[in-house]
C-alpha cells in the first residue's frame, strides 16, 4: 500500500481523424501528469493522411484500421518494449 504505480497496465488508444481531432488534445492532456506515456492512435486513413508532419513525438504510435486482433496486440507490445 501506498506504492505509486510507474507503468500504466494499459496504454491509450485514441481515434485519429485529423491532426486537431481530440485524440492528440486527449494524449496531450494525459502528459501534464505523465509526459512518459506511450499513446496508440488508430484510423481507417493512412498515418500519412492523418499526420501530415508525422507523429506527434517519440511516445506515440500508428495502426490504421481496419486491423485484426493479433496486429493490435504486436502494436501494443511494440510500444511497450519501446
Amino acid at each position: 500500500m501506498g506504492n505509486r504505480v510507474t507503468e500504466p497496465l494499459i496504454e491509450p488508444i485514441c481515434q485519429e481523424r485529423s491532426p486537431a481531432s481530440r485524440g492528440v488534445r486527449t494524449s496531450a492532456e494525459l502528459r501534464i501528469d505523465r509526459p512518459d506515456v506511450k499513446v496508440i492512435f488508430t484510423s481507417g486513413n493512412s498515418e500519412e493522411a492523418v499526420f501530415e508532419k508525422g507523429l506527434p513525438d517519440e511516445n506515440a504510435a500508428f495502426l490504421q484500421k481496419p486491423f485484426r486482433l493479433d496486429d493490435l496486440a504486436r502494436k501494443v507490445r511494440d510500444v511497450l518494449d519501446s
